[in-house]
């Protein structure tokens, strides 16, 4: 069994203690490893727009990864949407049990852990602030229905992500090119060219992340910022209306969860604390969102690659 401090949408602003109220105690962590799946601190010296206020944030970020890398184990961190790769690995700079993972398989650093010896951490992060999906199918009239003719929202997000992921499933299988999916999907025939270069990205956004899931063997944990695309926090935490609820998740991840069989997920970004599976082809995938801020305690029995617990 693997014990980890899961952390994720802290968005630490830029004054306020070394460890946040939400944290435990770090100096008495009992844990195998820390995770941090993004967004610990809310902005940084690339966005910011004031470079003053950007160095603020930044080093609260730095002090706290610093406190965290005295406990000793290892801190497996990936870069969200407001501490994307380039801060994350600013934050991380010069510290030895600190490892960014950004769309890589975490090094042997962890099997310095004998707990961890069966366990692969696979890191999917951001490249920048903007977390614009690869294809963003709501800015395509035709695909979600019009907001006159909806009844019930829930119904409709859910009905509207049914069929996406259906015809992209059958894109992604060879069963469709990108311009017979873009017609499928209802898309409009002056905007099908654009729709169908989405796609084309889309699938080689899945390639990529199937390709770092493909090398099993061992208990396979998938740490990534973005949400996998229709589960059950897939929602936008701060509207009720239809474009809050319709699901915005990644779907090359989704899909490449179901490729490729992970045992556990953990992801944030959508501040929606929540517990669900993805059928895949080796069973199921537990998937956790910690919400925000996000801290949990996390179980998971190597033996059956489950998660068992989460406090």
């Amino acid at each position: 069994m693997v014990r980890l401090l899961l952390l994720g949408d802290l968005h630490l602003s830029a004054t306020g203690p070394t460890t946040p109220p939400e944290c435990p105690n770090i100096e008495s962590l009992d844990v195998d490893a820390i995770v941090s799946i993004g967004d610990i601190i809310d902005d940084n010296t690339d966005h910011a727009g004031d470079e003053t206020a950007g160095s603020a944030y930044e080093r609260r970020g730095r002090a706290f990864f610093e406190q965290l890398n005295e406990v000793g184990v290892p801190v497996i961190t990936v870069p969200g949407n407001h501490d994307p790769v380039d801060c994350t690995r600013r934050l991380a700079n010069g510290l030895d049990n600190v490892i960014v993972a950004h769309r890589c398989a975490v090094d042997d650093l962890i099997r310095k852990q004998p707990t961890l010896e069966a366990v692969r951490f696979v890191g999917w992060g951001c490249k920048q602030f903007d977390l614009t999906p690869t294809f963003a199918y709501d800015q395509y009239p035709g695909i979600v229905p019009e907001l006159t003719e909806v009844k019930s929202v829930t119904q409709t997000a859910a009905q509207t992500a049914n069929a996406v992921e259906a015809i992209v499933g059958r894109f992604l299988a060879g069963r469709l090119d990108s311009r017979e999916a873009a017609v499928e999907l209802g898309v409009s025939a002056d905007r099908q060219q654009k729709c169908a270069g989405e796609l084309t990205e889309l699938a080689e956004e899945f390639d990529e992340i199937r390709e770092l899931l493909t090398n099993k063997g061992e208990t396979t944990i998938l740490l990534s910022h973005e949400s996998p695309f229709h589960v059950d926090f897939d929602h936008h935490h701060s509207s009720e209306a239809l474009r809050g609820r319709l699901h915005r998740g990644s779907i090359p991840l989704k899909m490449a969860i179901a490729a490729s069989a992970p045992d556990v997920v953990f992801s944030g970004h959508m501040h929606a604390e929540g517990r669900d599976v993805i059928e895949t082809t080796g069973g199921y995938a537990d998937i956790y969102n910690p919400g925000s801020p996000g801290v949990s305690f996390v179980e998971i029995e190597t033996e059956t690659g489950s998660l068992t617990r989460v406090v």
